[in-house]
C-alpha cells in the first residue's frame, strides 16, 4: 500500500496538505508506525478490485478517510470473527458476516466528516499558510493570521508584504515587555483587490527553538472558524442515505457503524441524531433518566405523523471515536428501541452500550461507575 519513503522528512504537514502525504512522504517514527499499520491492515484486506486502494491513496481528504474508515471496521470485524465478506455483489453493504456460511449480520460504514464550509474555509487558511511559511524565514517572531476577507490574496505580494512589516518591528524583546503592560501585539493590514488580511505578530521567548530552526513555520495560529455546529443534523442526513431498504440484508441483523472524524461532532450531537434532542438526559455523564418516551424524534423513532419506524431494519448503530491510528479506540454502540432483532452481544467489539435491560429501562452499560475501555485492534 505504502512503500518506506526514499527522502526523510520529519517536519509537520502543510496546512492544505492532503493527509495521505502522511503516509507517503513522512519519515517521524509515529507516520513509520502508522505506515505499517496500514500496511498490516491491508495486506489481510480483499479489496479484490482495487477501489480500495485507490481511496486510500487519495489526495482526496475525503474519500482517502472514508477508506480508511472502511478498513478499519473490517480490522474489528476480523477481531471476532472468521468469515468476513466485502461487498459481495451489486445492493449488499460493506460486510456481510458469516458463521457455518449463515449470514449472521451485515454492517455498513457511515464516515461523519466536519462541515463541508469549515472545511473550506481551513482549507483557505492552509493555503495561504503554506504560501507564507515557504516564502518567510525570519527569527524572533512567528504570525497568527487574524482575518481573512474576500477572495484570494496573491501569496507572493502577501509574503513581500509580511517581510516590510516584521523588518520594521522592535525586538522582540520589547514587544513582549510592552504586550505585558497591556499594549496589543503588532498588527498589519493587507488590503488586496481581491481580498483582505489581516496579520499579528507574536514574540517568540528568548532561546525558543524555533529561532534556530530553518525548518521551522513562522505562521502559527488561523483565524476562527464559528457558527452552528449542525453536527446531529448532518448526522442524520447521512443515516437516512444508510437505511436498511438500500441494501439486500436477509433476515439476519443490521449494525452501522458510523467512523466520527468531525470534531465538533461530540456524544451530545451523536445522542441527538440518534434519540433526539428532547433525549439529552441520555448523555452517559447524567444517569438520571432510565427511559425512552415512544414520540421520539431522533432517527430512532417513529415519525410523529405516519407513525412510520424511521430506522426499520437497522438494529444498532456503533460510534467509532478514533481520528489518528496513534489514538486509542473508543466503540459505543446504540440500540435501535424500534429494532425486531438484535445482533450477539460479542458481534461488534464496543466500549460501551446503550441498551434496555430486561426490566425495559435504557441505560448505559458497562455502569457509569466502571471505567471505559478502549478497544484492542489486535
Amino acid at each position: 500500500m505504502f512503500p518506506a519513503p526514499t527522502e526523510p522528512r520529519v517536519g509537520a504537514l502543510g496546512g492544505a496538505e492532503p493527509k495521505v502525504h502522511w503516509y507517503m512522504e513522512m519519515t517521524r517514527p509515529e507516520a513509520v508506525d502508522d505506515r505499517e499499520t496500514i500496511n498490516r491492515r491491508y495486506v489481510r484486506f480483499p479489496d479484490r478490485d482495487g477501489r480500495l486502494a485507490i481511496r486510500i491513496r487519495s489526495e482526496d481528504d475525503a474519500q482517502h478517510e472514508s477508506a480508511l474508515s472502511e478498513l478499519l471496521v473490517y480490522q474489528l470485524l476480523t477481531l471476532r470473527h472468521e468469515d468476513v465478506r466485502h461487498e459481495e455483489e451489486d445492493g449488499a453493504p460493506d460486510f456481510r458476516v458469516y458463521k457455518h456460511s449463515v449470514l449472521i449480520g451485515s454492517v455498513e460504514v457511515l464516515t461523519l466528516l466536519q462541515k463541508h464550509l469549515w472545511e473550506r474555509e481551513e482549507g483557505r487558511y492552509g493555503r495561504l499558510a503554506d504560501a507564507l511559511n515557504l516564502r518567510l524565514r525570519v527569527r524572533g517572531y512567528m504570525i497568527h493570521v487574524v482575518e481573512i476577507e474576500g477572495g484570494e490574496t496573491p501569496p507572493g505580494r502577501l509574503a513581500r508584504h509580511v517581510a516590510r512589516f516584521l523588518e520594521g518591528l522592535p525586538s522582540p524583546q520589547e514587544v513582549s515587555a510592552a504586550f505585558a503592560q497591556g499594549m496589543p501585539l503588532p498588527t498589519t493590514e493587507h488590503q488586496g483587490k481581491n481580498g483582505r488580511v489581516v496579520i499579528e505578530a507574536i514574540p517568540l521567548r528568548e532561546g525558543a527553538s524555533a529561532n534556530d530552526d530553518p525548518e521551522a513555520r513562522i505562521v502559527g495560529m488561523g483565524p476562527v472558524i464559528g457558527g452552528l455546529v449542525d453536527s446531529a443534523h448532518r448526522l442524520r442526513n447521512a443515516l437516512h442515505a444508510k437505511r436498511a431498504s438500500r441494501y439486500t440484508l436477509g433476515d439476519a441483523p443490521y449494525v452501522l457503524a458510523i467512523s466520527n472524524r468531525d470534531p465538533f461532532c461530540s456524544m451530545v450531537e451523536w445522542m441527538n441524531a440518534l434519540y433526539g434532542p428532547d433525549q439529552l438526559s441520555l448523555r452517559p455523564d447524567d444517569p438520571v433518566a432510565k427511559s425512552l418516551d415512544r414520540d421520539r424524534h431522533g432517527y430512532f423513532g417513529r415519525d410523529p405523523f405516519s407513525g412510520r419506524i424511521r430506522a426499520e431494519g437497522l438494529t444498532a448503530a456503533v460510534v467509532l471515536e478514533q481520528r489518528l491510528i496513534s489514538e486509542e479506540l473508543h466503540s459505543f454502540r446504540l440500540d435501535n428501541p424500534e429494532a425486531g432483532t438484535s445482533p450477539d452481544d460479542r458481534f461488534f467489539p464496543y466500549s460501551r452500550r446503550f441498551r434496555q435491560d430486561d426490566l425495559g429501562e435504557w441505560s448505559w452499560m458497562p455502569t457509569l461507575e466502571e471505567p471505559e475501555h478502549p478497544v484492542r485492534l489486535a
